[in-house]
């Protein structure tokens, strides 16, 4: 049997956020894929932490997987508290102490190995005063700051934002994106090759699939996106000329 104790933060809008956790502590079991087996245990400990107490039947081989798991169902009991009694968090895993009693640091969401900060091509003054006088932009980079702390949900929240610079180039709200997608193109100089594999990432998520993105596949696609709105700021927003660029395959 190992045992894990997993301390995490719950981020709200309300104060004093705390779900009423009946005495005993709220616990459940979980399968996994591979046959292996383990319980959790969740300890409220005041309104903005909370305590998770995971045992094993036997020594994980993929510890990161499990604590995923045990985090994702808090999750889940916040969620489901949402339309019961007004209570919403996000529950973000910070320390796990180790069966060998060494405590560790979760670093599932490390955003500086998802983000290629050279990709949007323009200096932070300049994406800051696109950003503030394009609602296009504004909606991009939201999309892709939650893509890179929900990895699950990146594939689809990246071709969002793509899709969202598409928008902007109908002519009518009427007209195809068949007939829009090589406008957009030929104006931001990329080929469909480019963004596919975004869209090939965003698909499970929009059919209610549920998805797990490395963080090498997140840190692509999340360039490819970024690279796209970067070159739509410069041409649309700061009226710059990109003719002369390469184009992306």
């Amino acid at each position: 049997m190992s045992t894990y104790q997993i301390w995490c933060d719950i981020e709200s809008g309300s104060k004093g956020v705390q779900l009423n956790v009946e005495n005993p502590p709220f616990a459940w079991n979980i399968a996994f894929e591979d046959g292996r087996k383990a319980s959790a245990t969740l300890h409220l400990c005041n309104g903005k932490n909370a305590l998770i107490t995971i045992e094993c039947d036997r020594q994980p081989e993929n510890i990161e997987g499990i604590i995923k798991v045990a985090v994702q169902h808090v999750q889940a009991l916040y969620d489901a508290a949402l339309f019961t009694c007004g209570i919403s968090g996000m529950i973000i895993a910070r320390a796990v102490l180790l069966p060998d009693g060494k405590m560790a640091n979760i670093l599932f969401n490390d955003v500086g190995q998802l983000i290629d900060y050279n990709a949007i091509g323009i200096t932070v003054e300049q994406i800051t005063r696109c950003s503030i006088d394009s609602e296009i932009v504004r909606m991009c980079l939201q999309d892709l700051r939650n893509a890179s702390l929900n990895l699950q949900d990146a594939g689809m929240l990246c071709y969002r934002a793509i899709e969202t610079v598409m928008q902007d180039y109908k002519a009518t709200d009427e007209e195809e994106s068949k007939v829009t997608w090589p406008k957009v193109q030929n104006s931001l100089h990329f080929e469909k090759s480019f963004v596919d594999p975004v869209n090939e990432y965003s698909k499970s998520n929009r059919h209610g699939k549920p998805v797990y993105l490395s963080t090498a596949i997140a840190r692509d696609i999340i360039r490819r996106s970024l690279t796209i709105i970067g070159r739509y700021a410069r041409v649309k927003v700061l009226s710059q000329s990109i003719s002369d660029e390469e184009v992306l395959k």
